[in-house]
């Protein structure tokens, strides 16, 4: 399956990060196939070029509140392990066998590690991981957005020791 359910893992990770975005198709060029990392349904489509029709400031209020209906809960979180998403990335290359000389591990680098991994055709692992979660601050508030996320932040990292976690909230993007 290549929409991000390998190995019968439920998905956490959202499918506009740059982790499965990179790792797909350069699975998909180390065998020799095309990826489309998108699947839109013919009324997804539609619903997406209408929302191309209206002016960028309402057309990011729409977009924004998508986040309740494809955001996760945050209570997924209650016990993250970075094991899940990990054997995520790695499931897009079970199919291969044997060794690779090389495997570049980091960042997506807007993408120049796609090309760099299928020029030496070696796989791709990220260093970051995107989960989306249900819930942010409508208002745009800073310190209610914190708050909210603190606790879960510091049950992955507890949970997770080797790992980072960041909570990014972007204003920008909210809507309200």
């Amino acid at each position: 399956m290549i929409n991000g359910f390998f190995l019968n893992i439920k998905s956490f990770e959202s499918r506009e990060s740059s982790s499965p975005i990179i790792a797909r198709p350069v699975a998909a060029n180390l065998r020799g196939d095309y990826c489309e990392n998108f699947f839109f349904s013919s009324w997804h489509r539609y619903l997406i070029s209408v929302l191309g029709s209206f002016p960028l400031e309402i057309g990011r209020q729409i977009f924004c509140s998508f986040q309740a209906i494809f955001g996760l809960s945050p209570k997924v979180l209650e016990n993250f392990s970075i094991i899940t998403l990990v054997k995520q990335r790695l499931g897009v290359y079970a199919q291969f066998v044997g060794k690779f000389p090389c495997i570049n591990l980091g960042a997506a680098l807007g993408g120049a590690t796609s090309y760099l991994s299928t020029t030496v055709g070696d796989p791709f692992l990220p260093q970051a991981f995107v989960i989306t979660l249900k819930g942010d601050s409508p208002a745009g508030g800073i310190n209610q957005f914190f708050n909210r996320y603190f606790k879960a932040a510091l049950q992955i990292a507890e949970i997770n020791p080797e790992i980072k976690t960041i909570s990014i909230m972007i204003p920008s993007m909210m809507a309200g």
